[in-house]
């Protein structure tokens, strides 16, 4: 038995950009984790707060608690990767779309060329599947929400029989 299963690194870096680019991963638990505008619980006319139908504002207090957890843990994550790793990061995959440093600004800050550049950008990638998964055990973050970003290699002999 081995101790830590092999892991394909260039689907986990794969796994990583898909969290940071596509619409309904990263960017959506920042519009989840954001100001919901609750209110004071509302009186109904039996003088129970809430009504019958459950507290909404108390459902929309959990669900931002979950995603501003899981939106601290990808902080910490970045944190914690290497200085040229933590830039990429902040620089092309946490900042809004309209943020995002292109390439060659990244080249430029990193003081780098371009095929190193690519290099240091998949470092960052595979450092980040690392140490979000210490973020997300800290910060009790559901796998639904952050799932484990590292995608194991299927042995010949883990592989189904026919």
């Amino acid at each position: 038995m081995e101790l830590l299963p092999e892991i394909d690194k260039q689907a986990t870096i794969d796994q990583v950009r898909d969290f940071f680019y596509d619409d309904d991963k990263y960017e959506r638990i920042c519009r989840r984790a954001g100001d919901w505008g609750l209110h004071s619980p509302s009186m109904d006319i039996t003088g129970v707060p809430g009504g019958s139908a459950g507290n909404s504002s108390e459902r929309k207090f959990l669900t931002y608690v979950d995603y501003n957890n899981a939106k601290r843990a990808v902080y910490f994550a970045v944190k914690g990767c290497s200085h040229d790793s933590r830039l990429i990061l902040e620089h092309r995959y946490i900042t809004g779309k309209r943020d995002r440093l292109a390439v060659y600004q990244m080249v430029g800050l990193l003081n780098c060329g371009r095929d190193k550049y690519y290099s240091l950008d998949d470092e960052a990638c595979w450092e980040f599947a690392d140490t979000v998964e210490t973020g997300c055990e800290i910060y009790h973050v559901n796998s639904t929400i952050i799932p484990d970003f590292h995608v194991k290699n299927e042995k010949p002999d883990d592989l189904p029989t026919k």
